[in-house]
């Protein structure tokens, strides 16, 4: 499915004779409402966790795009022949490790969480012209800004380039021989304010480096990001309603 994500509350898998049919009907009415450009806009079911019975439900509903989280589950899906299925596209969402870049390589369609030189430099070697998300740094948006620069160095709870870095990564990333698409971020947190101003800066920067996708927005924040222009929103729960978190494959 190319267009469909639901409000706060996501009901358990068995709650409904078929819950994820009515949360996709809710996320296509919601792309249809929010985005600029609703037929530009790809979900990306967030599948880490969930078995591949759910995700080929999901197919036969539309869903074309999965991301995962974690390496190790990402090869088991990938090479299950239930899911060797024509046009699955496979994004790479979680931390890049550079031991598992390799392995990986001839399996993911879209890395989404680059956000230095040297893994951009290893997945150039390791794949041809690899399409690559760079990740930013949003957590210091809307916090008090201190006088040195126009945004706060980012924290360490989430990965992502710092903002003000951000022209030398994709410079750089522009001299490779990769494919780079356009950028990726994860909202601040829970406040609107903050999340609608990291996300209208993301909508500003996509238009200036001429970008053609922008990922952006989850369960929690998607209708923020629909609105600020994003192009992939990457749903997990939103899809999936809530699930217990078993120990991942890695």
């Amino acid at each position: 499915m190319e267009n469909r994500s639901t409000d706060p509350c996501y009901p358990s898998l068995n709650d409904q004779v078929d819950p994820i049919a009515s949360r996709l009907e809710s996320i296509s009415t919601f792309i249809g409402e929010l985005s600029p450009d609703p037929a530009r806009v790809k979900v990306i079911a967030v599948s880490k966790t969930v078995s591949v019975d759910t995700m080929l439900r999901a197919y036969k509903l539309g869903i074309r795009h999965f991301g995962e989280n974690y390496a190790g589950e990402l090869e088991e899906k990938h090479n299950c022949q239930e899911m060797s299925l024509p046009e699955v596209t496979w994004h790479y969402i979680g931390q890049i490790q550079s031991n598992k870049i390799k392995r990986l390589s001839g399996l993911v369609d879209f890395w989404h969480s680059v956000s230095n030189r040297p893994h951009l430099e290893r997945l150039v070697r390791a794949q041809d012209r690899p399409k690559v998300f760079i990740q930013v740094n949003l957590d210091g948006f809307g916090q008090e800004l201190n006088s040195a620069s126009p945004r706060n160095p980012p924290s360490d709870k989430r990965q992502g380039v710092d903002p003000s870095e951000l022209d030398n990564l994709v410079n750089f990333a522009r001299s490779c021989n990769c494919d780079l698409v356009g950028l990726m971020g994860v909202g601040p947190g829970l406040d609107q304010g903050r999340v609608d101003e990291a996300f209208s800066w993301m909508g500003e920067m996509t238009c200036k480096y001429g970008f053609s996708e922008l990922s952006l927005g989850m369960s929690g924040d998607f209708k923020s990001a629909l609105r600020h222009g994003s192009t992939m929103i990457r749903l997990g729960e939103a899809i999936f309603g809530r699930r217990a978190n078993p120990a991942s494959l890695r």
